[in-house]
């Protein structure tokens, strides 16, 4: 169950497609000629980030910071944000190819040669929309060093709302300046009840992470 689950709808659970494949040089549509791995729809982005970290030579993709994310179905349709975003674009950008069932029941595939409506639709269009993906392929990266940081503020510094909100801003400020550098702001700040010594106070606690390697994410 996830943000695309709705009132109604119809739940299929492909976690058992699990088959993953990589390969040092795509011989598939689109002009692309470098490394590459096929993903089951069952992989979980945990699952992937250790497969591509036990090839040789390492390899890294753009995936999310949840391990437990479905990596093929509603991340990528949904756009796929990631800690190597900044390095390398979207997840839905580096995706070369899917196998979807469609709503009439056809097997298909959806690239730059075949289906390219659908394969337009699914790099981003939104979640549990098009068809039922099965596998997407999609590129993968050398293996960088990364590292991360955590920007807490919580009550400890101040428990007056005002001060706290002075301090997300001055955060938010240097955004760009973050993304320009590499570096990839997660978790927005939310302001919540921190209790301590059985009183009520408020605090938050906002994470600033750089690009992560997949040791960090499982």
């Amino acid at each position: 169950m996830g943000r695309s689950s709705a009132y109604g709808g119809l739940t299929i659970n492909t976690h058992r497609f699990k088959d993953v494949a990589f390969t040092a040089k795509y011989k598939g549509p689109g002009g692309y000629k470098g490394s590459a791995v096929t993903v089951g729809a069952g992989i979980q982005v945990g699952e992937l980030y250790k497969l591509a970290f036990e090839q040789s030579p390492k390899v890294t993709v753009v995936g999310g910071e949840c391990a437990t994310v479905g990596f093929a179905g509603g991340y990528i349709q949904g756009g796929g944000h990631g800690p190597l975003a900044t390095l390398h674009g979207m997840a839905a950008d580096q995706a070369l190819s899917f196998n979807v069932v469609t709503a009439e029941g056809d097997i298909v595939k959806a690239n730059a040669d075949e289906n390219k409506d659908l394969f337009w639709a699914l790099r981003g269009g939104g979640p549990a929309t098009f068809g039922v993906v099965t596998s997407v392929t999609v590129k993968t990266f050398p293996e960088v060093p990364s590292a991360g940081t955590i920007l807490d503020i919580n009550s400890t510094h101040t428990t007056d709302p005002a001060v706290f909100w002075k301090g997300v801003e001055a955060f938010h400020a240097q955004a760009n300046h973050f993304v320009d550098n590499g570096m990839k702001p997660a978790r927005p700040a939310t302001l919540r009840p921190k209790y301590e010594f059985g009183e009520a106070v408020e605090g938050t606690k906002t994470t600033l992470r750089r690009s992560e390697s997949q040791r960090s994410a499982i």
